[in-house]
């Protein structure tokens, strides 16, 4: 009996047939429907058009960025009031318990839990980078991912961060420090 690599064994017992063994046609595209040979598409046009379905705005400029437009993208979230405080319009306001983070440089996250964090936020960014385009993805698993700064800027300077953050932390391990 041959032998298998485990990988090919694997691939066996999921019903999976490996690359090698699969014939080029199953592979073609027809690019005038979209779809592969069996019928199944492989993409859909909807998923790659960002205009506002049902009211829900999935990228929006950071000038015209509000704490109601952000509240209609996360129709799951801003749910749960935790308490209330002065909001940068000079009036009392809630602050959400379930809000969603926004990236920050330095590879942390700042929660939004009502009008005023969004303002702060919104100063912190516009006034290094301008008026920015953030793209919202209510449907993300990861709280991480539901915002994105689609600024080449802004994503160049908070990889220098991470990669100036991993080079330090190497050095210190070079070094024999702990980096707990």
């Amino acid at each position: 009996m041959k032998k298998q690599l485990l990988k090919e064994r694997f691939q066996q017992l999921a019903g999976i047939k490996p690359l090698y063994e699969q014939d080029d046609e199953d592979l073609r595209l027809e690019p005038e429907d979209n779809e592969y040979e069996d019928g199944t598409e492989f993409y859909d046009e909807e998923d790659y058009d960002f205009n506002p379905e049902d009211g829900v705005v999935d990228e929006v400029e950071l000038d015209d960025l509000d704490f109601k437009t952000l509240k209609a993208a996360f129709p799951k979230f801003y749910q749960k009031v935790k308490f209330t405080r002065m909001q940068s319009n000079g009036e009392e306001g809630p602050y959400y318990e379930d809000a969603i983070s926004f990236p920050n440089l330095d590879d942390s996250s700042t929660v939004i839990g009502d009008a005023s964090a969004l303002e702060d936020w919104k100063d912190k960014v516009s006034r290094r980078f301008g008026n920015v385009e953030i793209v919202f993805n209510d449907e993300a698993k990861n709280h991480f991912d539901r915002v994105f700064v689609a600024d080449d800027a802004f994503n160049a300077a908070k990889d220098e961060f991470i990669r100036g953050k991993m080079s330090a932390m190497q050095r210190d391990q070079e070094l024999g420090r702990s980096i707990d």
